[in-house]
């Protein structure tokens, strides 16, 4: 019961910021920090994708099964 009462108080929190606080990601000074964090978090998992092709190409080739 307590976890429920938790979960509605989180989701009534989610409502209410979601409905009342002004969404500016789209402004100008807004927009190109989420375009930066953006592009920076793209870069981080290509990066990511990069080592795990490189790890299952190592994997065949040096320890086969």
């Amino acid at each position: 019961m307590r976890d429920m009462l938790h979960l509605f108080f989180l989701l009534v929190a989610l409502y209410y910021l979601i409905a009342y606080v002004p969404n500016n990601i789209w402004q100008n000074e807004s927009l190109q920090l989420a375009a930066t964090l953006s592009v920076i978090g793209i870069w981080r998992y290509l990066w990511w994708f990069t080592h795990f092709v490189r790890a299952q190409i190592f994997g065949l080739l040096v320890f086969p099964s």
